[in-house]
């Protein structure tokens, strides 16, 4: 209603003010206003701007789960007929050049001692001695030998000897026991015999001779010997008033070695 009034009283409205030159300002002779900016009709407006989204995460693999313990694998495809099995791969070849490696420390495998026999060097026989004879009846003694050389024993013994009607007599012996044939269950023994021999209410003189016999061996280092004696009393006139000169008879004894 406005508008009509206003165009029925033949108001114009006045023209917009120029601005006013600031105080003091001038504008240059020539000078003339840049024309207000005006929008391009026919320029595109521009596309509105999105944001940009983020890149997502590629899904991790998942573990497949363990077979159970029912659980059978698939057999493998059959061969097509007339193929060709894959052929190994062969080992290469040595080099002519290249040294032959050492065996490693004690690769070689133990090999066991050899089983200890009577009679080796190093070892030790007690022995203990039981006899009879017909000069003297029933003697007993003992004795230690050792064993320097393989089958070679020097030792020493010492034995008495007493029977009713006879004197009593001693016999203090060096002995030399040789072991010419030796096995695990026996063994033959040579023995020599040199030394003093003592009689009671007697003077005193030499005896020395020998034994031959055989060991039987009950166990390890522990042997049973059977053998005979002599011995031979020295000088004539010390055994004059004896019942003999000689003393002889079957011996029994027992033999630890260690």
């Amino acid at each position: 209603m406005a508008l009509a009034w206003f165009a029925g009283t033949g108001f114009a409205p006045a023209p917009p003010a120029s601005p006013a030159p600031a105080p003091g300002f001038a504008p240059a002779p020539g000078f003339a206003p840049a024309p207000p900016a005006t929008t391009d009709p026919s320029a595109a407006p521009a596309p509105p701007t999105t944001p940009a989204t983020p890149p997502t995460a590629a899904p991790l693999p998942t573990a497949a789960p363990p077979p159970t313990a029912t659980s059978t694998p698939s057999p493998a495809p059959p061969a097509a007929p007339g193929a060709t099995p894959p052929l190994s791969p062969q080992p290469p070849f040595p080099d002519e050049n290249e040294l032959p490696l050492a065996p490693p420390p004690h690769s070689h495998p133990s090999v066991p001692p050899p089983p200890h026999r009577y009679g080796d060097p190093g070892s030790t026989e007690l022995s203990l001695a039981l006899g009879y004879t017909r000069q003297t009846g029933f003697f007993g003694g003992g004795g230690v030998r050792r064993f320097v050389i393989s089958g070679i024993a020097p030792g020493i013994e010492a034995s008495v000897q007493r029977s009713d009607g006879q004197p009593t007599t001693g016999l203090v012996l060096a002995s030399l026991k040789l072991v010419p044939v030796r096995g695990d269950m026996a063994a033959l023994i040579i023995t020599g015999r040199a030394g003093r021999a003592f009689i009671f209410d007697h003077d005193d003189g030499w005896a020395a001779g020998g034994s031959l016999g055989a060991i039987v061996f009950l166990s390890p280092g522990v042997g049973l010997e059977v053998g005979y004696s002599i011995l031979w009393l020295m000088p004539r006139h010390f055994c004059a008033d004896l019942v003999s000169c000689r003393i002889e008879g079957p011996e029994l004894g027992l033999r630890v070695v260690f």
